[in-house]
Order: structure tokens, then sequence, then C-alpha cells
């Protein structure tokens, strides 16, 4: 895979160079054929979405902090 841009939670991709706000998807690009024809409407054809998930992080001793990512690994 390889990161394509983001997208707002109506779909339309995010065009601008500094994100003030999380986004609603990350698209990504599938490199290699995996087998059935991917495409999503308006977004050029293996180009998928991500949404973000979100998580809570427990330290103990009642602290704790809730956060959204995307569930990906950088390669």
């Amino acid at each position: 895979m390889e990161f394509y841009g983001s997208a707002d939670k109506y779909g339309a991709l995010v065009k601008d160079e500094i994100l003030t706000t999380s986004p609603a998807y990350m698209l990504v690009k599938l490199k290699y054929d995996v087998g059935i024809d991917v495409a999503l409407p308006g977004l050029p054809p293996s180009v998928i979405s991500i949404e973000p998930e979100l998580s809570t992080y427990n330290a103990g001793r009642g602290k704790k902090v809730t956060f959204t990512q995307f569930p990906v690994t950088l390669a």
C-alpha cells in the first residue's frame, strides 16, 4: 500500500498540505493485485479508505486517555 491522501466526512479529497483537523478517512492505494476489482466512487481504481479507531489507554491510578488514530503500521 502507499498513502494516497485524506478525505473529509463526505468523502471529498482533502487537498490542504497542512491538516488542521483530523480527516475522516485515510486513503491508500493498493500496489498489488488483490484478486478483485476495487473502486470507490470518485476515486481512482485500487484506492481504498481506512476509518480511524477510538482507543483508550489506561495508565492506572485513575488516569486514562482516549484518542483517535488510524489502524495502520508504517513500514
